[in-house]
C-alpha cells in the first residue's frame, strides 16, 4: 500500500460531517462490513489515544510499534495498553474486549452471522455503557452494538475533540465508579536510595 493511501485509510476524518457520514454508511452496510469498519475506527482511536501519551516518535518508530507485527499492531494489544496507560478503567476495557470478540466472530468466521444470531445478540445486551442509555435493553442487537461502539470509541478518543465536537457527535459515558488510574494519581511507595546509601553498590575505586 502506498504511503498516501495508508495515511488516508487510517485518518479519522477532519470534520463532524465526515464522521457522521461514516457512521451513516456503517449503519446501512452489511453486518460484517459494518463491524469491520467500526473496528477499524476503534483501532485508530486507541492508537491515537496511546500516541498522545508516548514520547515523540519518528514515523519509522511509530510504524515499528503500530504496524505489521509490532507490539501494538493488534486490537487486543492496544486495548491492553490503553488500560495500562490509564486511558480508561476496567469497565471500558471490558466493553472494548466485547467489541473485539464480536468483531472476531463476524470477520474471521466462515459462517453467516448476523446481529440477531443468538450468541451475538446475547453479548450485545451486556455492554456496561448500555446502563447509561435509555431503553438500551429494548433495542435491537444491531442498535445496541452501534450505540455501544460509538460511545466507547468517543470515550477512548475524547482528547481528540473539543467540547463543541463532543456535543455535536455523541455524549460519551463516564463509566461512573470506574475511573481510570493515572500515573499522576499514584504516590511512590518507597523513596529512591540516596547517593550515600551504604547498601548501594558502587564501582568507584
Amino acid at each position: 500500500m502506498s504511503k498516501a493511501l495508508k495515511n488516508l485509510s487510517r485518518s479519522l476524518g477532519g470534520t463532524p460531517q465526515e464522521i457522521n457520514k461514516l457512521f451513516t454508511y456503517m449503519k446501512t452496510d452489511s453486518a460484517r462490513g459494518a463491524v469491520a469498519s467500526m473496528s477499524s475506527l476503534i483501532e485508530e482511536a486507541l492508537a491515537g489515544a496511546i500516541k498522545k501519551r508516548l514520547v515523540p516518535l519518528t514515523d519509522k518508530e511509530e510504524s515499528n510499534l503500530f504496524e505489521n507485527n509490532g507490539p501494538l499492531s493488534t486490537l487486543s494489544s492496544r486495548i491492553n495498553m490503553g488500560y495500562a496507560l490509564g486511558i480508561y478503567g476496567a469497565k471500558a476495557r471490558r466493553d472494548l474486549n466485547l467489541l473485539r470478540e464480536i468483531r472476531n466472530a463476524f470477520v474471521h468466521s466462515i459462517r453467516h452471522i448476523e446481529f440477531d444470531t443468538p450468541e451475538v445478540a446475547q453479548l450485545c445486551a451486556t455492554f456496561y455503557c448500555g446502563e447509561a442509555i435509555k431503553d438500551f435493553k429494548k433495542d435491537a442487537p444491531r442498535d445496541q452494538y452501534f450505540q455501544a461502539a460509538t460511545r466507547v470509541s468517543m470515550y477512548v478518543g475524547r482528547d481528540e475533540y473539543d467540547e463543541v465536537w463532543k456535543r455535536m457527535l455523541m455524549s460519551y459515558p463516564e463509566y461512573e465508579g470506574d475511573p481510570p488510574q493515572t500515573v499522576r494519581d499514584r504516590q511512590p511507595s518507597t523513596s529512591l536510595p540516596e547517593d550515600n546509601d551504604p547498601g548501594r553498590a558502587t564501582n568507584e575505586a
